[in-house]
């Protein structure tokens, strides 16, 4: 590993590196000097193109299919007249944990609802009515 800051480079089998485990350093207040800070925020944050009110999402990275059924119950909530964004992601929560209570996990080690359900976060304000 190399810190492009620094310079300074860590590993277990390269002359001149630094030992592991890697400690890092305090991280920017603001991280204004970060750039980008994920797929999403170029087009769905930054000013003036951006304009989210609310981000839904996994804390890493999953086998699509398992959002399907999650975002589809918002959907479906959505489109019957349900305006809470709470409201909306507690349901489309209690749907997925029934559709998937008896999952086996064989496909990968996150596919059980309680898992699955952990990894997926809501960021947002979940008292806002929408339009």
């Amino acid at each position: 590993m190399v810190d492009k800051v620094s310079g300074q480079s860590w590993g277990g089998d390269c002359p001149g590196c630094n030992r592991l485990p890697l400690i890092t350093p305090k991280p920017n207040p603001y991280d204004f000097d970060r750039g980008n800070f994920n797929f999403a925020y170029s087009w769905l944050f930054r000013y003036p193109q951006g304009g989210a009110v609310a981000y839904f999402g996994e804390i890493g990275v999953m086998v699509p299919r398992m959002a399907t059924d999650l975002e589809k119950s918002m959907f479906t909530d959505y489109l019957a007249g349900q305006r809470n964004l709470g409201a909306i992601y507690l349901h489309a929560q209690q749907n997925y944990w029934r559709l998937h209570i008896e999952d086996p996990g064989t496909s990968d080690h996150h596919s059980p609802s309680r898992l699955y359900l952990g990894f997926m976060v809501m960021f947002g304000d979940p008292s806002l009515r929408m339009h």
